[in-house]
């Protein structure tokens, strides 16, 4: 199982989304500690200034960043949550 830990930007983002979008990440984020690549998450590397860092998909538009902080994958820092407006 993976450690979770959130920046105070998730946090903050997080907090701004509507009841619906928060309960959707909360389910998502329990599938992704246990299989952080289950295809339905759509996991994957980010480029450019997301350089070593991830995104998964929480729904139709929302994302989250993240970013592996140990060498086994054991520990993420969620960066952020949101649209593709995110990544701008």
């Amino acid at each position: 199982m993976i450690r979770i830990h959130a920046s105070a930007n998730f946090v903050r983002k997080f907090r701004q989304l509507d009841k619906e979008d928060r309960l959707q990440a909360t389910e998502e984020v329990k599938l992704f500690r246990e299989l952080p690549f289950y295809p339905s998450l759509n996991t994957h590397p980010l480029s450019k200034k997301f350089a070593g860092s991830y995104a998964f998909s929480v729904s139709g538009n929302l994302r989250i960043v993240f970013r592996f902080t140990k060498k086994d994958n054991s520990e993420v820092l969620f960066q952020s949550i949101g649209t593709h407006e995110i990544y701008k």
